[in-house]
């Protein structure tokens, strides 16, 4: 395994919703994602409830 399992992803930005990964095993893996009011996702989707 590398040193930073996120390089080893095949997604890169806009499509990676991994920040940070906290646990990572065979059985289960934790890890963390910053969102902000201005993530593409947002942006015309359900402008006044914006949902993800």
């Amino acid at each position: 395994m590398q040193d930073n399992p996120l390089n080893s992803l095949p997604h890169a930005y806009p499509f990676r919703f991994l920040d940070k990964i906290l646990e990572l095993s065979a059985e289960r893996g934790v890890a963390i994602k910053n969102v902000t009011a201005d993530e593409a996702f947002f942006q015309g989707h359900f402008k006044e409830n914006p949902i993800m």
